[in-house]
Formats: C-alpha cells, structure tokens, sequence
C-alpha cells in the first residue's frame, strides 16, 4: 500500500470526534462537579513523568521548520541509544510494569467512576483515545512525501533529507498504527486485544509511545475538568440552585447577573468559566455538510461549537441548562446535585453512590417502606380478603360491586 492510498483509507475510516447520541441535559455539568478530577489528573501526572523515555516525539511540520533545501547530510548517523527490547507478547504477561497495561487500567478506572454519566465517558474516549490517533493521522497527511513536487523530491534525494523525511513518515505510520491497536485495548481490558496478542512477537517500543500520547490527552482533559470545578461549582450555585430556591427568578437572570458583577474577572481573565464563555461567543461554527451525509438532510445546516477540551463542552452543557430555565437541587440520599423533573423531586437518578445496583430514588423508596410498620391483624386481614377475592372472581356472572359486597359482608360478620 503506498503512502497514499494508505491516506486515502485513514481518511475513509478515521472518525470525526461527532457525538450523535442523545443525553439529558446537564449530565457533563454534574459529572465536572461530582467527580475527583484533581486526583485523577495526578494519577494521570504521576504514570506520565515515570514514563518520559516511552515517548517518540514526531515533527508533523518538518518540511515548514526544518531547512531541507539546504540540507547537509551528516557524516554518520547518530547510533540510537540501546535499549532492553520488549514484545507485545511479555508486556501483556507484566502488566504492572508496561505502559499501555497501566494506562488501560487508569482509563477504565475514570470510566467506571463515570458510569452515571454516559456522556462523560463517550466524549473521555473521543477525547484522549481519537484525538491520539488523529494527531497521527494529520502527521502522516502532513510528512506525505506524494503532495511535494518532482523538483523538491528531486533536491531531497540529492542531499539525502529524504531519508530524514522517510523516517520520520514511517514513524508515524507505525504509531499511527499502534494507537488503533491501543484504542480497542482500552475497550478490551483486561483482557488482552486480538490484534496485540496476533502481534506478540513484536517490539512494543511503538505501542508504549501510542499509549503515552493516550495518556497525555488523558492527563490534559482530567487537568482541566480540575481546574475548571471549582468555580463551575461556584457559578451552578449562583444560577441554577438560586433558581431552585427563588423560582420567580430563573436561570438565566443569574447567569446576567453573574458576568456583570464580574465583569472585571471577565476582562481580566480571573475565571476559566468566564474565559470559556467569551471563548464560546466567537466559536460558533456552521459545519459544510454534504445531506447524505447527515441523519436528517432535510435540515439545512446546524451549528456547534467547535470546543478543544472537555470544560468548553461542560461550559455549553451548562449554557444549555441556564437557556432551558433548568434549576438543580441537592439529592437527599447521596447529596448530590440534579435536575428536579418537579418540585417535589427529591432523589435523583444515580447509581454509583449505592453501589452501582439501585438509585438513589429506589434506594429511599425502599427505606420508606421498610419504616412502615403494619398491624398483624391488618396484614392477615389483607392476606385472607385478597384470597377470598381471588376465588370470589371465578365465579361467572358476579360483578365487581357484588364481590366487593360480600368480601365487607363477610368481613363484617367476622368482627361481630
């Protein structure tokens, strides 16, 4: 396959980070805040820092940063440095000291925490794990020695930058590769993928790489979520939960009233929450689409904002909420915030505080009945009309008000 026809097919099969399901609204919100991100991220640090030999750095902007037309090819190449080699096959058997095991291990531990908050987890996985591969992809489009002209790839082949350039495109076709290959690991674990066990005779030098570009996207989206829960928590309950308490007011008056008492943070940049909200004013974008391409074509276009990270896409999340009049109260069984769909709401719909088997709704409507306490005489009371009643109804031809007659008649005699 050439370097093309290889671009050609990435092209074809690389997915955009598009996410078309549908979730309620206000998921992201209460995830950022729920959620120990600053933990996280430094779980995410921590195995970063002990792995910075696992890198292989690429320049995706070779031929624009480096003088290749002028090129001097040195008198011999540097030896690599040497280093212990280590297949695919023995670093599946060590997963405690290879980095792609380590790393599927924390990604799956965040995906676990986030199992009320679907959302949350289909953007982490697009997030980290298709931003990786794409940052390959797009250097591979970039290195394609195809898009040069006959004279420039004439002049690289005279001073020899065309090996320079060779290699760094077969680097990033390898891990390019590899990220694929660690992409439906995570999916997989702990169990091994298919692909990798096919490939346990290989050196993993490339598939450590992969996993430590993962990793790095990783670290950034649960760096920022981090920095970005405080003041989200700050500004929900300056808007949504004041909405909640003082419902002649709603959401988005709040919200006003938020950036002009603030509006020197604004200018000064005092808060991620109001940086990302002036950000997002000049980030809608209004996508050129072709109509098959679409779920609904008979749509004109649609608009979204083009967000780099995932606390601008917890910002439009909660810009959503404030536009919908949405207010949040606090659960009464775990303590956390939701969305009331009344205003006698007091549980909410979350199954991680309890475990991961019921909500804190069934949770509190077990407990509820567990407090009740029945007579004995009722509960056999109950019990012996609830029989009669059955039998009373495969008489034919008696209707419900003369069954019901002769059940308080009979119960009536009894009390005599």
């Amino acid at each position: 396959m050439s370097p093309q026809e290889y671009i050609d097919y990435l092209r074809e099969h690389q997915k955009n980070i598009w996410m078309e399901e549908s979730y309620p609204i206000g998921m992201l919100v209460f995830a950022a805040l729920d959620l120990p991100w600053a933990e996280l991220a430094q779980e995410a640090k921590t195995l970063l820092d002990a792995n910075r030999d696992a890198e292989m750095p690429i320049n995706p902007d070779l031929f624009t940063t480096s003088d290749w037309r002028h090129y001097v090819a040195p008198a011999s190449s540097p030896a690599p440095p040497e280093r212990d080699l280590h297949t695919v096959a023995e670093g599946l058997a060590h997963p405690e000291k290879t980095l792609y095991c380590q790393v599927a291990s924390l990604y799956n531990k965040v995906q676990d925490a986030l199992q009320d908050y679907p959302a949350m987890q289909s953007l982490l996985k697009d997030y980290c794990t298709q931003a990786a591969s794409d940052f390959y992809y797009q250097a591979v489009r970039k290195l394609n020695l195809m898009v040069l002209s006959q004279e420039d790839q004439d002049i690289m082949r005279e001073n020899k930058f065309v090996n320079v350039a060779l290699r760094e495109l077969n680097r990033a076709f390898a891990l390019e590769s590899a990220s694929e290959c660690i992409e439906r690991y995570l999916d997989s674990w702990p169990e091994p993928d298919a692909v990798l066990v096919r490939y346990g005779d290989s050196d993993d030098r490339e598939y450590s790489a992969a996993a430590y570009t993962i990793l790095n996207r990783l670290w950034e989206q649960l760096k920022g979520l981090s920095d970005f829960q405080s003041g989200l928590a700050d500004l929900v309950e300056f808007t949504l939960v004041a909405a909640d308490n003082h419902p002649e007011k709603d959401a988005t008056q709040f919200l006003g009233d938020a950036m002009l008492l603030r509006y020197s943070g604004i200018k000064a940049g005092e808060k991620l929450y109001e940086r990302l909200h002036m950000k997002m004013l000049s980030r809608l974008s209004l996508p050129e689409e072709s109509p098959k391409a679409r779920k609904h074509p008979d749509i004109a276009s649609r608009s979204y904002y083009v967000a780099d990270n995932l606390a601008e896409v917890v910002m439009v999340d909660f810009l959503q909420m404030c536009g919908q009049h949405k207010t949040a109260r606090r659960c009464k069984q775990c303590g956390m915030l939701f969305v009331p769909f009344s205003s006698a709401a007091k549980y909410c719909d979350r199954k991680l505080p309890n475990g991961g088997q019921r909500t804190c709704k069934e949770v509190a409507a077990e407990e509820v009945a567990k407090s009740r306490t029945v007579d004995p005489a009722v509960a056999l009371y109950t019990k012996i009309g609830n029989k009669l009643n059955g039998r009373l109804s495969r008489f034919l031809y008696m209707s419900d008000a003369c069954r019901k007659a002769t059940i308080t008649g009979i119960g009536a005699s009894r009390n005599l």
